[in-house]
């Protein structure tokens, strides 16, 4: 496949990127997807805080012991994503909802005009 350089320029306007489901509106999906976001910030989270403990015994060198750690770090994202996480849902859920009012009047507006 040959392609050429000059076809890969960008000569118009990059819209913004939207976030999935943004385009319906129906405010639980919404939700669901602020709370999706911030479940893989708290996985992201977590796992850097895993980093920086040093090796506790020798016991968590036998086989196996990685994969019970990994399932430790793994529930405990879980359970504070069920007990409401850091609360950044709340503020992305904002975000997006009047980011999709923002887009409605802007298109009720193009057909008004």
């Amino acid at each position: 496949m040959n392609i050429n350089s000059a076809e890969l320029i960008l000569t118009a306007p990059v819209t913004p990127a939207e976030p999935l489901g943004a385009k319906e509106n129906n405010p639980e999906k919404l939700k669901q997807l602020a709370k999706d976001f911030e479940s893989v910030l708290l996985s992201q989270l977590v796992g850097t805080m895993k980093e920086t403990l040093g090796t506790i015994s020798q016991d968590e060198q036998e086989a196996g012991a990685g994969q019970v750690k990994d399932m430790f770090w793994m529930c405990l994202s879980r359970e504070i994503g069920d007990k409401g996480g850091l609360g950044l849902w709340k503020d992305l859920y904002q975000f997006f909802s009047d980011m999709q009012q923002k887009q409605n009047t802007a298109q009720l507006l193009d057909k008004n005009l």
